[in-house]
């Protein structure tokens, strides 16, 4: 048992130690179990086709656990957003839609498409890298939770939404508001 137990320690190890610096501008990664290009170009920040070349892979659906390869990276970084006062910048994750970014971040679909100039709302990639316009309400009070308040409730009372009291406040978990916690409410 405990040699088994030694021979699982070590699999890990190899399988977890997936980067380890290498030639400038490269790093090299060990395939997990269940990995695939497209992934791992995502984690780098390369893309699947940089991976190919740099690795001779004649085909990119067959690579398998165990296998190391060299993943060049400092050419594939996207550009750095244009410095904008009071943005904030978000990088699109695998299964994000626009609907969910803006009700992440208090703001409308189409505020988010119109500042990004996207023309097809449903139409994002994992990967891109979006603008988040600052969020300037027109007016901005304190709030006391009392006894049975939820924030959908406040949000109602004030004519707000929950997700921009929730990004306002840096509340992570929108259900979990108590009697006498001081919220501030922007509408």
């Amino acid at each position: 048992m405990r040699r088994l137990m030694i021979i699982l320690g070590v699999l890990f190890i190899l399988v977890s130690a997936t980067a380890v610096s290498a030639q400038a501008g490269q790093v090299y990664h060990i395939v997990a179990p269940g990995e695939s290009l497209s992934r791992i170009a995502l984690r780098y920040n390369t893309t699947v086709a940089a991976i190919v070349a740099a690795n001779g892979i004649y085909n990119a659906n067959y690579i398998f656990a165990g296998q190391s390869l060299v993943i060049p990276y400092s050419s594939y970084y996207p550009p750095a957003p244009p410095p904008a006062s009071g943005a904030a910048y978000y990088t699109v994750q695998y299964g994000d839609s626009l609907g969910r970014i803006a009700q992440r971040f208090g703001r409308t679909i189409w505020g988010l498409a119109q500042a990004n100039g996207i023309y097809n709302p449903n139409i994002i990639y994992a990967g891109q890298i979006l603008r988040i316009p600052p969020y300037t309400p027109t007016r901005i009070t304190t709030y006391y939770v009392q006894p049975g308040d939820t924030l959908t409730r406040i949000a109602q009372r004030y004519g707000t939404s929950v997700a921009a009291i929730t990004s306002y406040n840096l509340l992570w978990n929108p259900s979990l508001i108590y009697a006498g916690q001081a919220l501030t409410i922007p509408y």
